[in-house]
């Protein structure tokens, strides 16, 4: 920002066909690009030495930069002064990325809802709806800061409307797929040697925290013991300092699930409750996606287990309120996208009863044999039903 000081002008230069006059303001010199007409430049340099005099050079030149600025500059200024600072900022400066091939050396302020919509339009054609409507909020926050900083009059990306998302996910992991997905493996070459290799145990840990708990993935792989309460008898619970709501809250912890992590704090010589050799782990996706791959389940989600989690404690006749104070939801719009309930949930409003999504069992975890009322395991029950569904195990 330009501060009150007194500038001595000089000088008039063409370049091209455009003439530019020089300045000195605040020990720097400056070149202001006027056009091809140099009574023009003359008049400008008189304007700007008149201006220095009266002591309002700096708001006429902060007001030219206004009116100036490009798609391009106000990008990088909401980048600097606000992106920056979000745990999330490269994957908020990417949703950027296209606007600005589209927009970058427009001036802002010539930028109409129009071309806003054309913009939208060219996108869905190369990307999903849920993309674009995450750009279009991008872009109309780095036009909402320029409507504050008096640059523009109003943000015409709220005159575009949206494209619907529908990001409610209609199936749901069943406890067959789970167990499959916890036990999954497959062969691999080694220096010529066929090994076999299984699902990373820190990936089946956050897995099943996150179908006892509903919390976000990123919540469990921040998760240090430290915030974990086992020692309660009556309430064990996870405290969560940080999340994506910005809420704090406590979780509370199945007696199945204390069971596993008990044994899982035990053996564990890290802070963090998800680790592979004492380090904390930032991602599980490429795991995760590998896993789901082998055991024939391409089309699941890491958030399929927060989905899990909700849709049993709805099912379990839980209330709204309290899963909401668990999960960290705000708003009952985004919670109700976690409840997906089949036509038999409907059908309890006349009485008729339906059982809650099954949950892993300490033996399930650790793939310990469970003796079960026909004298089978649980693993040759599971094995007899992959036969069935022609899956080689």
């Amino acid at each position: 920002m330009i501060t009150e000081k007194r500038s001595n002008l000089s000088g008039i230069r063409k370049r091209g066909d455009k003439y530019q006059v020089n300045f000195q303001f605040e020990r720097k010199r400056h070149w202001i690009t006027i056009g091809s007409d140099k009574e023009e430049a003359i008049k400008f340099r008189k304007k700007l030495q008149y201006l220095s005099e009266e002591g309002t050079l700096r708001e006429f030149l902060n007001e030219s930069r206004k009116k100036n600025i490009t798609y391009g500059d106000a990008v990088e200024e909401h980048n600097q002064k606000h992106l920056v600072h979000l745990k999330s900022a490269d994957r908020a400066y990417l949703a950027l990325k296209a606007s600005l091939k589209f927009f970058s050396d427009r001036k802002i302020t010539s930028i109409q809802w129009d071309e806003i919509e054309e913009f939208k339009n060219k996108r869905l054609k190369e990307v999903s709806c849920s993309t674009v409507r995450q750009e279009l909020a991008m872009i109309g926050a780095v036009f909402e800061r320029q409507l504050k900083n008096g640059v523009i009059n109003d943000n015409v990306v709220k005159m575009v409307k949206p494209p619907l998302v529908n990001n409610v996910r209609e199936n749901i992991l069943s406890h067959l797929d789970f167990l499959k997905l916890l036990r999954a493996k497959w062969k691999y070459l080694n220096h010529g040697k066929e090994k076999v290799k299984n699902i990373e145990h820190y990936i089946k840990l956050a897995l099943v925290i996150a179908d006892y708990t509903a919390m976000r993935i990123g919540e469990i792989l921040a998760l240090t013991w430290d915030n974990v309460d086992l020692d309660s008898v009556e309430e064990p619970k996870i405290y969560i300092p940080v999340s994506k709501s910005k809420i704090k809250r406590h979780v509370p912890i199945h007696s199945n699930l204390k069971e596993i992590l008990i044994k899982e704090k035990n053996g564990s010589n890290s802070r963090f409750v998800i680790n592979k050799n004492k380090n904390r782990i930032n991602r599980i996706n490429k795991g995760f996606k590998n896993a789901c791959l082998k055991a024939g389940l391409e089309n699941t989600w890491i958030h399929d287990l927060r989905h899990r989690a909700i849709t049993r404690w709805v099912q379990e006749g839980k209330s709204i309120p309290a899963i909401m104070a668990a999960t960290g939801h705000a708003t009952y719009s985004a919670f109700k996208r976690y409840t997906n309930l089949s036509d038999k949930d409907i059908h309890t409003l006349v009485g008729r009863k339906t059982k809650p999504l099954p949950l892993i069992t300490f033996y399930d975890f650790y793939n310990d044999q469970m003796v079960t009322r026909k004298n089978r395991t649980a693993e040759d029950v599971l094995n007899e039903k992959f036969k069935e569904m022609g899956v080689e195990n």
